[in-house]
């Protein structure tokens, strides 16, 4: 996993990367292991902003998020990542085995002509 964490208005703390690290490692452990994830937070006033992108095996997206407080924002934004994440997992594993199946029955098909 390749991590970058910028801050705009803010300063990126040891506290900010290693509470994003800790939560990102459970879902990376789960989903993914070979990934990119750029963190770009920011600070408006009373808004927090966190803009994320996603690089995996083609796979490029992007998540944003905006609360009142840092923490609310960065667990938002790591759950999208994580919904997203499961959901492209969950796609290939189909995709893989309807190509197995399709494989198989034509393997069936030639062996029996």
């Amino acid at each position: 996993m390749k991590l970058t964490i910028t801050g705009k208005n803010i300063k990126t703390t040891e506290a900010i990367t290693s509470y994003i690290k800790n939560k990102l490692n459970k879902v990376i452990m789960r989903v993914a292991l070979d990934i990119d994830i750029s963190f770009s937070l920011q600070v408006n006033k009373n808004r927090h902003i966190a803009e994320v992108m996603v690089k995996q095996n083609g796979l490029i997206f992007h998540v944003n998020n905006e609360t009142k407080n840092l923490y609310t924002t960065l667990d938002n934004v790591i759950d999208k990542i994580e919904n997203h994440l499961i959901k492209h997992k969950n796609k290939n594993q189909v995709l893989t085995l309807k190509n197995h199946s399709e494989k198989k029955h034509k393997l069936e098909e030639h062996l029996l002509f």
